[in-house]
């Protein structure tokens, strides 16, 4: 009796060892072709720059210089061009979607421990400052409430968590697999998301087609509803920034911000153009005045909206151009000590940019 309990129960074992196995398999076969990202973290573009910058520390690579921040940031800085203009190690940190509320923990929390990067360059617009932004405020509670961050900032079994899943694929994708609809959803925010992932190159680089300029009414409402309406700055947003200049300057790191490039048909988006933009102006000198933090000023450094994709992204070709010139000037913005920079580039397809004081 005794012996065929024992047998009953290798039988149970191996069965179960056997889904286990099969479940694992399906997974591996799954998911390079999934579209959209296993539920972790809010943007799928986080979890592709989070497996490079973990990729990157095991190859022992590093990034001196983080470059970190929105949509804005992502599609507005090079870091490839910028490391091969100044032998400066670098990484873009940027995703779609967040304001500096989000940017503060992604960096501090993960980023930052993972690269150790000397200087950490935050873009930033009015739109990343403004306390009302309905955008940013949910981005900030996907994220902090994210299985992702949880593994990464939390207890020990949550960072338990985190290391089983990246030994094993069906434990990584499980949240994706509960609701298989979503694997193939045809939701274009979904859609457009997952081509971001595909999209982003070394170094946290994106790589888009180059594309025409278009300042559609669908994409300035969108921005309105989401980033701009009832624009208030001060608050929430600023404290943010300040959180995170303070955080990074206890762990010896430099931070720069960057009042990143928009077109002409930028400020008129907002309820009141003029009295906004004024108001996040000087948000930008009552922050350089309390922190001693270097400013650089990229605003209006494109002549002409030609080299945008639309009032807030820079082209593909721009946008490396933009990062040539900045690396051109760094040691030069290295050796002062906080202060005002402004950037000028020509009005070019394939614009030179200089920074200067």
């Amino acid at each position: 009796m005794l012996h065929k309990t024992n047998r009953s129960g290798y039988v149970s074992f191996f069965s179960f060892a056997l889904v286990l196995a099969l479940l694992e398999v399906s997974a591996r076969l799954a998911a390079p072709s999934l579209p959209v990202d296993p539920g972790k973290w809010p943007r799928a573009e986080i979890a592709q720059k989070l497996d490079q910058i973990h990729d990157m520390v095991s190859d022992r690579e590093t990034a001196e210089v983080v470059f970190a921040g929105s949509s804005m940031m992502a599609g507005g800085i090079d870091p490839v061009a910028f490391t091969e203009s100044s032998g400066i190690t670098s990484y873009n940190a940027g995703f779609a979607g967040p304001t500096v509320r989000t940017v503060g923990p992604w960096i501090t929390g993960i980023v930052e421990p993972l690269l150790h990067p000397k200087v950490v360059v935050v873009g930033i617009q009015s739109r990343e400052m403004n306390d009302n932004a309905p955008k940013g405020e949910t981005m900030y509670d996907k994220f902090i409430t994210s299985p992702g961050y949880k593994q990464a900032a939390s207890s020990v079994a949550n960072r338990l968590e985190g290391e089983l899943e990246s030994l094993s694929f069906f434990l990584r994708y499980r949240r994706a697999f509960r609701r298989p609809a979503d694997l193939f959803s045809s939701d274009a925010a979904a859609l457009e998301d997952a081509k971001v992932r595909k999209e982003i190159g070394p170094r946290g680089k994106r790589l888009e087609d180059p594309g025409t300029y278009r300042a559609t009414d669908k994409f300035i409402n969108t921005l309105y509803r989401k980033m701009l309406i009832d624009f208030s700055v001060g608050g929430v947003e600023y404290d943010a920034l300040l959180q995170l200049h303070e955080d990074l300057e206890a762990r010896g790191v430099r931070l720069v911000v960057l009042n990143m490039p928009v077109t002409s048909d930028y400020a008129p988006i907002h309820a009141d153009p003029a009295g906004d933009m004024a108001a996040y102006h000087e948000l930008l000198d009552r922050f350089a005045s309390e922190t001693g933090v270097t400013i650089i000023d990229a605003e209006d450094a494109f002549p002409n909206s030609e080299v945008f994709r639309e009032p807030i992204h820079l082209d593909i070709v721009a946008r490396a151009s933009f990062a040539r010139g900045l690396a051109e000037a760094w040691p030069s913005v290295m050796e002062a000590e906080g202060g005002r920079w402004r950037v000028e580039c020509d009005g070019s397809e394939a614009p030179t940019c200089e920074v200067v004081r």
